[in-house]
């Protein structure tokens, strides 16, 4: 963990939390805006085994997406068409289940293989009544890497605690293959009214050889015009072209 003046930043690695995976690491910076706003850059490397998947959730609420070209799945569940809600598919069904939980997301709609630079919105309810003033609060995900599939589906959290929500809309990112490497790049920003903070998010192509995920880099233009180049590499030594010089 490491902070400075606007950015706070920590990287976690786990490589041995799968035997499969050689790289299993998690880079967050939190940058800064103002006095009273932030973003975060989410970098999750991981290096090894043939199936990839990155979730995400923000509060209760509505949700728009822009950029996925959308599915709906007829029937099902994440873990399938043919798999109803609740089914243990893939581990025994009782207290020693441990497995992918896929059928507990359903209303599940997919799109195949989208342009990075998508987005998702969560109008967020005040479901705990801890909302400062009267505008609407919203966390905005910006997507900028590839992936195989993204889905979106409903998770319901425990409803065994008193005032938690009915449910909440989930988006999956998932990348499969054999023995692969992803990098999954995310931003999210918070903001409040109907305006967002930033202008334009977009993923800076560093020109890596096919296969190279040791360093990804963002730019972010923010609503007030300044411009923030964000990079993160495994070389410190290693030099890049972010370009306007």
């Amino acid at each position: 963990y490491e902070a400075s003046e606007g950015i706070a930043v920590v990287d976690i690695e786990s490589p041995e939390i799968y035997p499969e995976t050689r790289d299993y690491r998690r880079t967050l910076a939190m940058i800064d805006i103002s006095d009273s706003e932030s973003y975060l850059v989410d970098i999750f490397r991981v290096d090894g085994g043939d199936d990839h998947i990155i979730s995400f959730h923000a509060g209760e609420g509505d949700t728009t997406t822009e950029g996925l070209d959308l599915l709906p799945q007829a029937s099902g569940t994440y873990a399938g068409t043919d798999i109803p809600f609740g089914e243990h598919f893939d581990g025994p069904p009782d207290g020693r289940y441990l497995s992918s939980g896929f059928s507990y997301l359903y209303d599940v709609s997919r799109a195949k293989s989208p342009t990075p630079g998508w987005t998702m919105d969560w109008d967020l309810k005040d479901t705990w009544e801890t909302r400062l003033g009267d505008e609407p609060v919203h966390v905005k995900l910006h997507a900028l890497s590839t992936s195989g599939e993204t889905a979106i589906a409903h998770g319901d959290p425990p409803q065994n605690k008193p005032g938690n929500p009915r449910r909440l809309r989930y988006v999956v990112q998932r990348n499969q293959g054999t023995d692969i490497k992803s990098t999954f790049v995310s931003l999210v920003e918070p903001y409040s009214g109907t305006s967002p903070n930033l202008k334009e998010v977009t993923r800076i192509d560093l020109a890596l050889s096919p296969g190279d995920h040791s360093a990804a880099a963002v730019r972010v233009t923010t609503a007030g015009g300044r411009t923030d180049l964000i990079l993160s590499s495994d070389d410190p030594n290693r030099m890049f072209d972010l370009g306007d010089g």
